[in-house]
């Protein structure tokens, strides 16, 4: 009533959020166990490498960085 909105779309805003949030928690589970680079969580969870980089920092993650993780990095970047 507060948003003078019908309630099917209040349903698919919520939605929308829960998901954006799921991807985001799925992408920095998977870059704390070390299974993807902070490149592809960001572009997992469809944000930037700063957002990624800032939501990690407040979870109080490890930056976990190697060479072969700027070599993939290098390679996603060139590619797009």
């Amino acid at each position: 009533k507060e948003e003078k909105i019908d309630r099917a779309t209040i349903v698919r805003k919520l939605l929308v959020r829960a998901i954006e949030q799921w991807k985001i928690e799925r992408a920095l589970r998977l870059y704390r166990e070390g299974k993807i680079t902070l490149w592809r969580a960001a572009r997992m969870a469809d944000i930037t490498l700063r957002e990624m980089m800032e939501l990690a920092a407040k979870q109080g993650i490890q930056f976990q960085y190697t060479a072969k993780d700027l070599e993939e990095d290098v390679k996603a970047a060139l590619t797009e």
